[in-house]
């Protein structure tokens, strides 16, 4: 058997192409629902978070790479940003979801 690593970004798409033609893609789908925690922002660790959405997204690593965020050069960007710029993007995408529930008395478990 052959091993193929995939991240969860890619496997939307892979589903979808496989049931557009026909195919079952019930296994996969499960490996893409196997995360509860990332669906409950709320219950991660701030660190947590972060490193979730860095193994979701795309990072660059290299010299002279501008954040379009705060401008600065960095040796890595993620999604086009600077760590610092990604990290405060994760934790004020966490806070706003914490906030959404809250507000509406959903906890988007089940």
């Amino acid at each position: 058997m052959t091993k193929v690593h995939l991240s969860k970004s890619e496997l939307p798409k892979i589903i979808a192409n496989i049931e557009a033609n026909g195919g079952d893609a019930s296994e996969l789908r499960a490996i893409l629902e196997d995360s509860p925690k990332a669906n409950h922002p709320e219950e991660m660790s701030d660190d947590e978070v972060v490193n979730y959405n860095r193994s979701i997204s795309t990072v660059q690593e290299g010299e002279g790479l501008v954040c379009s965020m705060c401008k600065k050069t960095s040796p890595r960007l993620t999604s086009g940003t600077c760590d610092q710029c990604f990290r405060s993007w994760s934790l004020s995408c966490k806070a706003a979801i914490v906030k959404m529930r809250r507000k509406d008395g959903s906890s988007n478990h089940g």
